[in-house]
């Protein structure tokens, strides 16, 4: 297709290939390159080799083709200049056991490929409109429009999933969801950092807010350690399994 002028004659044609890796994509558009442009190689080939191609058949793979690379390996991966960044499609191969599934997100920060996944992610600001940055849903309707602000009971239930009631499946961004029917506002969450970059003092950190004080104050940011709060004076603050208070622990899934 690349060579025979069917994407010159169909510009907005699209075509994606699947299950079938990228290692071979860059060596195969570099050798068609250059029987387009007849190196000493391709001679013999006279004018046939471009026939009525305008561009060059990596310039038609990039604007027209697509991979669908699942099982992703770190040496296709180092070529994706080669191939083409924007013509790379993530797969996690479900429902098949070699697939990443349900753990995509987590697998491809452990792993640390070089590239960065286009997934969802707090540490990076979504595209602001006007003054504020939509960042949560507030609804199950996958049309409606994101807002910046959502209570703890929001976030969790658009915005993330459960893991588990022990926190010792917490990993760094995820929530301790917390609710206290005694009070006003009885959803809490507190937010898992682990180590931090400014205390080096421990490795357990999470951070939380308070809440509106009494006499209108706004309340603050506190941090508190993992291991301290499993001990917590009052019972109803440790993320324990025995303490009814303790809903669990989630994973945020910010725009997913």
């Amino acid at each position: 297709m690349l060579l025979t002028g069917v994407f010159e004659r169909y510009p907005r044609l699209k075509m994606s290939v699947v299950e079938a890796g990228s290692f071979w994509a860059a060596d195969l558009l570099w050798r068609t390159d250059m029987i387009v442009i007849k190196d000493h190689g391709a001679r013999k080939m006279g004018s046939a080799a471009r026939g009525h191609l305008s561009m060059l058949p990596s310039e038609y793979f990039d604007r027209n083709c697509g991979i669908g690379a699942s099982n992703t390996r770190r040496r296709e991966l180092a070529r994706r200049y080669e191939i083409g960044v924007g013509n790379l499609m993530w797969g996690n191969d479900f429902p098949h056991p070699e697939g990443t599934w349900p753990h995509t997100t987590e697998w491809l920060r452990t792993i640390q490929l070089p590239v960065d996944p286009g997934l969802a992610d707090v540490r990076q600001r979504p595209t602001g409109t006007g003054a504020h940055f939509p960042l949560f849903r507030v609804s199950s309707d996958p049309k409606a429009p994101l807002v910046e602000f959502a209570d703890a009971r929001t976030i969790v239930r658009y915005n993330a999933r459960f893991v588990a009631r022990d926190a010792g499946a917490l990993r760094p961004g995820d929530l301790l969801y917390f609710q206290q029917p005694s009070q006003s506002e009885p959803d809490h969450l507190m937010i898992y950092i682990g180590p931090s970059r400014f205390d080096a003092s421990a490795t357990d950190f999470l951070v939380y807010h308070t809440g509106p004080a009494d006499a209108g104050k706004p309340g603050e940011m506190r941090k508190v350690r993992l291991a301290d709060l499993l001990k917590h004076p009052s019972p109803r603050w440790r993320p324990l399994a025995s303490n009814e208070r303790f809903v669990g622990v989630f994973r945020l899934a910010i725009g997913g």
